[in-house]
């Protein structure tokens, strides 16, 4: 349904609303420009003062979870514009009940921002 070209053109605008920074999530440090660089591209990386091996959803609502950068987008998108979980499940191939639980987190982000 979403090609993978435009998943990873949409990364960095899923990075910027979910709070991503060029660091290590889990102590802070600064990457160096080297791995800064894989680290927004999507790899995954090795922080050299914590030994945290990760990429840049670690520590974000999307920890853990398969959806797309694409499928995220439309949901948050989708729930400004007050459509209906049923809805947006149809519309973007998803089961009505992981729509549910992405609402939930997506409104506790609006809560935190």
């Amino acid at each position: 349904m979403y090609s993978s070209e435009f998943d990873d053109k949409s990364r960095a605008l899923v990075m910027a609303i979910v709070g991503v920074r060029a660091q290590c999530p889990k102590c802070g440090a600064v990457f160096s420009q080297r791995v800064q660089s894989s680290f927004l591209a999507g790899q995954r990386v090795k922080c050299n003062h914590c030994e945290f091996y990760g990429n840049w959803r670690f520590g974000t609502l999307l920890e853990g979870s398969r959806l797309s950068n694409t499928q995220f987008l439309a949901l948050f998108f989708r729930y400004t514009l007050a459509n209906d979980a049923p809805a947006i499940a149809r519309q973007l191939n998803l089961d009505p009940g992981t729509v549910r639980d992405w609402r939930e987190r997506i409104l506790s982000l609006a809560v935190i921002a």
